[in-house]
């Protein structure tokens, strides 16, 4: 079920699923964003990190708590506005599995469409112990402006459907029209 904005209250609480974090993510990670740091690599195996091993990117611990917590509430958010105060408290080591705490931190009214939401995040690994933390701020839709918009946006689909079969139809009807009146037309008198 998706929430809106109306739904959410103060110190509402969600956990996401698991997920384990493998060494391919990272090195697609690092092809995808050209990061190609030893640490992540396994430069750290040789002595010359400072964690003893590769470490998973930072920001991919931060792009699988999105991920993750997409559905840990599945809300309905227009906008991700800001991301304050993130933390990397521990490393995330390959074939780590981790999960998203969540909380409702912060609602606050915002224009005739949304509500702002400022939400605690942590992502958590397999020892209970938060790897990354802090705050994001979303716009989440309203119900009752939603529910407008849904229902017009349906109608002019409707609307648009209607026309654009209504010359199908005419087409058609001319085509029959047409088939029956073609053996009279061929008729000798």
């Amino acid at each position: 079920m998706t929430l809106f904005f109306e739904d959410l209250k103060v110190g509402d609480r969600w956990t996401s699923l698991s997920r384990r974090v493998e060494r391919e993510d990272v090195v697609d990670f690092a092809d995808l964003t050209g990061d190609h740091d030893p640490l992540h690599e396994g430069g750290g195996e040789s002595g010359e990190s400072p964690f003893g091993r590769p470490v998973v990117h930072g920001l991919l611990g931060l792009s699988v708590m999105a991920g993750l917590s997409s559905d840990s509430p599945a809300v309905k958010t227009l906008a991700l506005v800001r991301i304050g105060e993130w933390r990397f408290e521990r490393p995330v080591y390959f074939g780590d599995s981790v999960h998203v705490l969540t909380e409702v931190a912060e609602l606050n009214a915002y224009g005739r469409r949304a509500g702002r939401v400022i939400w605690h995040r942590s992502l958590v690994n397999q020892h209970g112990q938060t790897v990354q933390s802090g705050t994001l701020e979303t716009l989440v839709a309203l119900r009752s402006r939603y529910a407008k918009h849904a229902a017009r946006d349906k109608h002019a689909a409707h609307a648009e459907d209607k026309s654009a079969i209504e010359p199908v139809i005419e087409q058609a009807a001319a085509s029959r029209l047409q088939s029956t009146l073609q053996p009279i037309a061929h008729r000798k008198p």
